[in-house]
């Protein structure tokens, strides 16, 4: 006769999930896995645009704003590489990649926010006052930022090596709502200087069409509307840091979770703002400051993109 012992034991493995509730695991994989996606992403806007941006540098010589172009999207990579590795694998220091990821994060918003500035640059060529004030409005907003990465305490899960989260000193907020104002601000300034040059040129032109781009030559509708694009899609994702920070009740691990997916985006809508001028200028060289021809669209390499009343030579600030 077979006897069965009276007891079997399962074996419960040692895990880092094992550490947490079940509540807190379920938001470690959400956040892990939707880091995991960023990263993907991150990796296929890089190399869906190559052929592009291959273009771009072939033509254009190794100056500052294109260095920020290759670069913006390069340490944005690696500032979401870090944080899947983070969420993946143990660390004996836990400030060593939380560090690390932190300033390749920063000055990925740098490049970044600097392709904005040199946007402004080309449309305000003729206002030496103008681009200062907002050369230091971009020093301030650095210097501010470079506060960013010490506002983060990597926390771990219990017994293990782990990142489970961050805690974040509420100033880290008020960094997102500077952001938000630096975007807006020199938005605002582009939309203005384009509209009320043409204003002028013609008295006839209704406003609306004027901010709508119909109204405009092909370079100030192509600087307007990949203006418009850049901060629509920007301001919303920005302003997701200042609400998760001061008023969501969210747990900090799907916080830095959402906000590690801001810096790939922020990069991703710069350099495609300077990608569509740049090709639009490749593919018209002959385009001149008044040429009123059909437009093409954004998206397609005819890009909507349209000629304008931008001072001589000024595209080559941008």
């Amino acid at each position: 006769m077979t006897s069965f012992p009276e007891e079997s034991t399962l074996l419960n493995l040692d895990t880092y999930l094992n550490h947490l509730s079940p509540s807190d695991g379920r938001q470690f994989e959400i956040g892990r896995n939707f880091t995991l996606v960023t990263l993907g992403m991150t990796i296929c806007d890089i190399l869906i645009y190559l052929p592009e941006d291959w273009r771009i540098l072939r033509q254009n010589p190794f100056q500052c704003v294109v260095l920020c172009f290759v670069f913006s999207r390069l340490l944005a990579l690696g500032y979401v590489l870090i944080g899947v590795l983070e969420r993946t694998m143990p660390f004996e220091n836990p400030y060593l990649p939380s560090m690390a990821s932190s300033f390749f994060g920063l000055f990925a918003l740098y490049c970044s926010t600097f392709l904005l500035l040199r946007r402004l640059y080309a449309v305000f060529s003729d206002s030496r006052k103008v681009r200062w004030s907002f050369s230091a409005f971009w020093i301030i907003f650095a210097a501010l930022g470079f506060m960013g990465p010490f506002g983060f305490r990597p926390a771990f899960i219990p017994g293990t090596h782990y990142y489970r989260g961050s805690d974040i000193k509420p100033y880290m907020g008020l960094g997102g709502i500077l952001l938000l104002v630096y975007d807006t601000s020199i938005y605002l300034a582009i939309t203005i200087k384009i509209a009320v040059s043409h204003r002028s040129a013609d008295e006839r032109i209704d406003w609306r069409n004027i901010l709508s781009g119909r109204a405009l030559p092909r370079l100030s509708r192509a600087v307007l509307q990949g203006g418009q694009q850049y901060y629509l899609m920007t301001a919303m994702a920005t302003i997701l840091i200042p609400l998760t920070v001061f008023l969501a009740n969210i747990s900090e691990h799907l916080l830095m979770t959402l906000i590690m997916a801001i810096v790939p985006f922020e990069a991703s809508m710069a350099c495609r703002t300077y990608r569509n001028l740049r090709l639009c200028q490749l593919l018209d060289p002959e385009t001149t400051l008044d040429d009123t021809r059909s437009p093409c669209t954004m998206t397609d390499i005819h890009s909507g993109a349209v000629n304008s009343n931008l001072p001589p030579g000024s595209l080559n600030n941008c």
